[in-house]
């Protein structure tokens, strides 16, 4: 708004009058605001986003700032964090204008939001969570967290800071100093302020305190447990347990409540208020619960939500018997992008349109699962034995020859192998190779039986049907060649090859497995989805895919209560556990061998 004056020359009306000043000619923020304030009615309210700067910016600015808040026309003023808006990374603000009350107004309500959000890209994020925390502090005027809101009176505004709005001003929202303790890092041990600093958990957990810790004077402890022993004592510890049976039972509450409301949604439900009514009720449910934010909690429910359940509500809605759905499966196409049919649509797989064939194959097909499971697993630990074999391999080694990137083919292994054993000779393979290039010599009974008279050794590849064949002579010399006559200068690398090529051999042979296994499932789960009962549907649908889905997040939750204590105690014990004076030490060891080297090198000082 850099050139806001443009067009509007004698077009004021008025917008501008009864501030003191006019804005900045390069710089319309105010006059953006000042004509919101203009078209209000004396009861009007509006929000307006500009930027952090008409908080404090001084000169004309600071004028018409100082006009405005005698108005008292200002209810509130968020502050939302840098580089939320497309086209630019500066610091933006809600100012929230309420012309009705403004005589009576007693202060101005400041929230700082500018630290809840995520990087999304290149850009940040406001969460489902930092939304509803905005909106809620707000319209409950919530000050119990004095880093993030605060009320302040008109007199802390008017002549403490004489009209300067800057929210940093009033809310100090950093983190309290991490405060390095200079006798802990001479004589060891964990400051007890640090940690007096976790007693958030400690009001939880008081008997897991004991078990990680010991006291060693009123103002330091020991660590009791190994560094990697913390996470693993967290979760033995009777305490935590209950905790977590605490969140259990508020799920388990929640879902009794809304399950009724689940199972019954048709064309009369509104999906907007249906999920403000599942927000405040898990809300109610979990704010009780010390160490879970339920802000946290709100996210949780929010972000499946969009990403799920609010197009599965809306589907079910949206017909007179939505539920019906659950047995519908629909094909997954993919446009084909190269060759004759290019453009066309070929059909990659199957998914249900309400639930997903995971959840299907859980609870009917575990059987089967397990099956295909198994087969997995037997192909991973074939896998890893050939990256193993190939790995310890010698670098001249004939099998390091045929690998690329630690991986083998098993062609290229059998044309190694081939290639190593081909000229192999003894007498038997001589009478076959000659064989081989004549088989008329043997092709009927009577000529094979004289031909074997005069030449016994072939004997060895007549087939189960009593005949020689190019392929039964073939079997013959790989047998030969590569089992009975290696000679012991190839034996290394024959092994090796055949070890290989087993391996690939299982690989292949799991693979077809699995693929067929998987096959077979596909068809099964595809054609049960047809035969869901009423009650089934619900079962699968809101128990086993939104609640469970819910759920995962709230775990997770629970999860990171032990990793966020476990990371503080750790980077406590590793900032106090190498004392000055053994660091001093060991500096020393190593000073006396660099000189001690440095002079038998020739060079002292």
């Amino acid at each position: 708004m850099k050139n806001w004056r443009d067009g509007i020359a004698g077009k004021e009306y008025g917008r501008f009058e009864g501030y003191g000043d006019m804005p900045p000619e390069k710089n319309g923020d105010y006059a953006w605001l000042m004509h919101i304030l203009k078209t209000l009615k004396s009861n009007g309210k509006a929000a307006v986003i500009l930027p952090h700067g008409v908080l404090f910016r001084g000169n004309t600015e600071a004028t018409i700032r100082e006009t405005i808040i005698k108005k008292h026309w200002i209810k509130g003023i968020i502050s939302l964090p840098a580089n939320l808006f497309y086209g630019t990374g500066i610091a933006a603000c809600v100012l929230v204008i309420d012309k009705e009350g403004a005589a009576n107004r007693q202060g101005i309500f400041m929230i700082d939001a500018s630290r809840g959000y995520v990087k999304d890209g290149n850009k940040n994020r406001l969460r489902e969570r930092d939304i509803y925390r905005i909106i809620t502090t707000f319209n409950e005027q919530i000050t119990t967290d004095s880093k993030y809101a605060r009320f302040v009176p008109n007199d802390e505004i008017e002549k403490k800071n004489e009209y300067n709005l800057n929210i940093t001003r009033y809310i100090d929202s950093t983190d309290p100093e991490d405060i390095q303790d200079i006798y802990a890092h001479i004589h060891g041990g964990i400051p007890a302020i640090d940690i007096d600093g976790l007693s958030k958990y400690w009001k939880v957990f008081p008997s897991l305190k004991s078990e990680l810790l010991s006291a060693i004077s009123e103002e330091y402890y020991n660590l009791n447990v190994e560094h990697e022993s913390i996470r693993k004592t967290i979760y033995k510890n009777t305490e935590f347990s209950e905790y977590g049976e605490k969140l259990d039972e508020a799920f388990a509450a929640w879902k009794a409540k809304e399950y009724p409301v689940l199972s019954a949604l048709n064309e009369e439900v509104v999906a907007r208020e249906l999920i403000v009514s599942l927000a405040e009720d898990i809300i109610a449910e979990f704010e009780h619960l010390t160490l879970i934010d339920k802000y946290d909690v709100y996210q949780v429910l929010l972000a499946y939500w969009n990403e799920v359940m609010n197009d599965d509500v809306s589907l079910i809605i949206s017909e007179p018997d939505g539920y019906t759905n659950a047995r519908v499966t629909d094909n997954i196409e993919e446009e084909i992008t190269q060759g004759k049919n290019k453009g066309e649509m070929k059909v990659t797989g199957w998914e249900g349109r309400l639930i997903p064939k995971s959840i299907v194959i859980d609870a009917f097909f575990r059987e089967e699962k397990n099956a295909i499971e198994e087969a997995e697993i037997i192909v991973a630990e074939t896998e890893a034995q050939l990256s193993d074999l190939i790995e310890s391999a010698d670098e001249e080694s004939a099998l390091a020859d045929v690998a690329e990137n630690g991986k083998v083919k098993a062609k290229d292994i059998e044309v190694k192998i081939v290639e190593l054993t081909s000229t192999i000779e003894t007498e038997e393979t001589i009478e076959l190779e000659v064989i081989r290039m004549d088989l008329q010599l043997v092709n009927t009974k009577k000529r094979l039986e004289a031909y074997l008279v005069g030449h016994p050794l072939c004997k060895s590849a007549v087939n189960e049907n009593g005949k020689i064949t190019k392929s039964s002579i073939d079997y013959r010399l790989r047998i030969i060649r590569t089992e009975e006559c290696v000679p012991e200068s190839l034996q290394d690398d024959v092994n090796q090859l055949k070890g290989a090529l087993d391996l690939c051999g299982k690989v292949s042979d799991y693979n077809k497995i699995v693929k067929d296994l998987n096959k077979a499932l596909d068809e099964k789960c595809r054609a049960r989805y047809e035969k869901f009962t009423d009650n089934e549907i619900l079962d699968l649908l809101v128990n086993k895919k939104w609640f469970d889905g819910i759920f995962s997040g709230i775990s997770d939750l629970y999860a990171e209560i032990s990793h966020r204590l476990t990371s503080r105690i750790i980077e406590l014990a590793e900032r106090y556990e190498d004392t000055l004076p053994e660091l001093d030490k060991v500096t020393i060891e190593y000073e006396t061998k660099v000189k001690s080297h440095l002079e038998r090198m020739g060079f002292k000082w």
